[in-house]
């Protein structure tokens, strides 16, 4: 399993794409999973919340968000804030927006928008719209798409 793309909202919300056997598992910044693309039988638990798909086991902590799936990690902050997935780790800035996810760092304008993503720059118009930069940036074989300000 590894991150396979990261969407990250002009704003710095951000959900994960995790590739998985076949398919994939997106979860949002706070643990929760917001979108599931996998073939198998799902299986609930107690709480009514996805505990298997097919083989591949999903384990929740005590606070109710997901702690492994699989064999891959996510440990939070004590924000509650994804802090890492497997070996990379996921770091916020002061405003409590991403900044960094591995060594790929995201930067945000005087506005609060994402102003750049790792050396690739984003514009924006008068009206606070996306103008130019690229809206989807691979490194280190991992997809950062830009999100919103259309």
């Amino acid at each position: 399993m590894k991150i396979e793309k990261v969407n990250i909202k002009v704003t710095g919300d951000f959900e994960v794409v995790i590739k998985v056997d076949s398919g994939t598992i997106s979860i949002g910044a706070t643990g929760a999973i917001v979108d599931i693309e996998l073939n198998g039988n799902l299986t609930y638990n107690v709480l009514s919340k996805v505990s298997s798909i097919g083989s591949i086991a999903i384990e929740y902590n005590m606070s109710g968000k997901i702690c492994s799936i699989g064999s891959t990690s996510i440990e939070y902050n004590m924000s509650g804030k994804i802090s890492s997935i497997g070996s990379i780790p996921i770091e916020y800035n002061m405003s409590g927006k991403i900044s960094s996810i591995g060594s790929t760092s995201i930067v945000y304008n005087i506005s609060g928008k994402v102003s750049s993503i790792g050396n690739k720059s984003v514009g924006y118009n008068m009206s606070g719209k996306v103008v130019s930069g690229n809206r989807v940036v691979v490194y280190n074989d991992i997809a950062f798409a830009l999100k919103g300000g259309y």
